[in-house]
């Protein structure tokens, strides 16, 4: 179960939270049994996969009585391998098609079971948390199938819930520096150039909402001397202090950010300007007895777009603050899934 943290480390309140591995994680539930093209969980001839289906809803409102509350959930579809396309490109967009249709069908079945379990007045914020995902044959259990129930097996949908902790997080150690030498592409800067948060949907109990933020950014490859503008947009659970940005309807501006400082990281051979062009995790940590905004607050960017190629560490950059934001507003973003999207061609760097 991927676990959103609450939580003072070293002086600090962190927010964060963790994204389902698809074929490495084991899910809270699965519901399998596809027919061949099926898409639809309600359509499979078999009443286990509504009862499921109907207590995992259960189970989530019910958490909303306790301390650790499953504020939403992950869903991923798999298909099998289509033999009636021959192997290529064509039989691979089939498969992600196929899946990623399974998958979505399968989180409106349960946000529509979560409503009448009696969800509903939990219902915008689970609905703003919840996502689906289609990963086509790659994470098949029966390799080959042989049999329609072998291939039942490899059609199917995986759920993951997300859970709200109030817990100590220990930060891990750095991990020893890599000792050998830089590679060619490896080294870059980030900054944040401007952007805004704004309220995305109703609250989550008292003190949670939902955030929208938006970043202009520019990353700059410092061993080929070239730039790039993108946009950077994620959707994060908030945590507020003196103003609730719950308290606003959905749109409303909560911060404008202006220009922050460069930041510098590094990543492993093999990345260039449009790797980074894709799915993207971003949040953003609150400061301990001040306003975040009074210096634009630090934005935590997972470049999920990257792990084709690398597995760098999370980056944390500033923003900037706007002159007219509310004076004495703190808060706090879980990082939430999003995109950064590259703005025209990449240009040469000084």
């Amino acid at each position: 179960m991927p676990v959103l943290f609450a939580s003072f480390v070293n002086g600090r309140f962190l927010v964060g939270t963790t994204k389902a591995r698809p074929c490495l994680d084991r899910p809270d539930e699965t519901i399998d049994g596809f027919p061949e093209f099926e898409v639809a969980a309600e359509n499979i001839k078999d009443p286990i996969a509504r009862q499921k289906l109907r207590a995992l809803a259960k189970r989530i409102v019910a958490s909303h009585n306790t301390a650790n509350r499953i504020i939403g959930f992950e869903v991923h579809g798999h298909a099998d391998v289509d033999l009636r396309v021959p192997a290529g490109p064509q039989r691979t967009q089939t498969e992600l098609d196929v899946s990623g249709d399974r998958g979505a069908n399968a989180r409106e079945l349960l946000l529509q079971l979560i409503k009448e379990e009696g969800g509903r007045p939990i219902i915008a914020g689970i609905e703003q948390n919840s996502s689906s995902l289609g990963v086509g044959s790659k994470c098949r259990k029966v390799i080959p199938a042989r049999t329609e129930a072998e291939m039942k097996r490899n059609r199917r949908v995986e759920i993951f819930l997300r859970e709200f902790r109030n817990t100590p997080v220990v930060p891990k150690p750095d991990p020893k520096p890599d000792p050998k030498p830089p590679e060619t592409g490896t080294h870059w800067s980030i900054q944040v150039q401007s952007g805004s948060i704004t309220a995305a949907s109703s609250p989550v109990g008292e003190l949670l909402g939902f955030a929208r933020t938006s970043l202009d950014v520019v990353i700059v490859d410092l061993d080929r001397k070239q730039k790039a503008k993108f946009v950077a947009v994620a959707n994060g659970l908030t945590i507020s202090g003196n103003v609730l940005p719950s308290a606003l309807p959905a749109g409303s501006t909560i911060a404008k950010i202006t220009q922050g400082a460069v930041q510098t990281f590094s990543t492993r051979q093999g990345t260039t300007l449009a790797s980074f062009d894709g799915d993207l995790t971003m949040g953003q940590n609150p400061t301990v007895g001040a306003s975040v905004l009074s210096a634009g607050g630090k934005f935590v960017m997972f470049f999920d777009a990257l792990a084709a190629v690398t597995n760098p560490k999370p980056v944390e950059v500033e923003g900037g603050n706007d002159p007219f934001t509310v004076p004495g507003f703190s808060l706090g973003i879980s990082p939430g899934s999003g995109s950064l999207k590259m703005q025209g061609a990449p240009s040469p760097a000084p």
